[in-house]
């Protein structure tokens, strides 16, 4: 199976939940059968497959593994703080959720926070707006009613 680096920014031994993820995706992860590090910092370590959690506070790792490994997946973990905060007022986190080949996002509304997915999906409409039966304009119409106006959305 695959070698799986995880980038934390938590400290070893923490109970915050940055680390308490990595340690249970790790875990999850080594019973399917791959070989899993993790680690507070991207070092050049070989891997198939980097999962950076938090996106402004390994923005360094991401841009580095991005730069040194183009072709391998990169995967980044948005958390609270990131969907919230962050993808909003730090350019260095936009810039890991447009190098990551990947987002994975665990809030419920995340994906409304995601101008990524908005894109996308507005992609799907620009290129073919009949695809699955036109279902990409239900999603963009789901994701304008959860946003508030102060960030675009159109809930009315």
């Amino acid at each position: 199976m695959g070698r799986i680096l995880i980038v934390t920014p938590a400290e070893i031994g923490s109970r915050k939940g940055n680390r308490i993820t990595a340690l249970r995706w790790a875990r999850l992860l080594k019973q399917l059968g791959h070989h899993v590090q993790v680690t507070r910092q991207y070092r050049q370590q070989r891997c198939d497959l980097m999962l950076a959690l938090h996106a402004r506070r390994n923005a360094a790792a991401v841009g580095q593994f991005a730069v040194t490994c183009p072709k391998t997946p990169l995967v980044v973990a948005l958390t609270g703080t990131d969907v919230y905060h962050d993808i909003h007022q730090s350019a260095s986190a936009r810039r890991s959720l447009r190098l990551a080949t990947r987002l994975v996002v665990l809030q419920s509304a995340a994906v409304a926070e995601l101008p990524k997915v908005k894109a996308s999906i507005q992609r799907v409409i620009d290129l073919d707006e009949t695809v699955s039966n036109g279902n990409a304009h239900l999603y963009m119409a789901v994701m304008e009613s959860l946003l508030p106006p102060s960030l675009g959305g159109k809930p009315d």
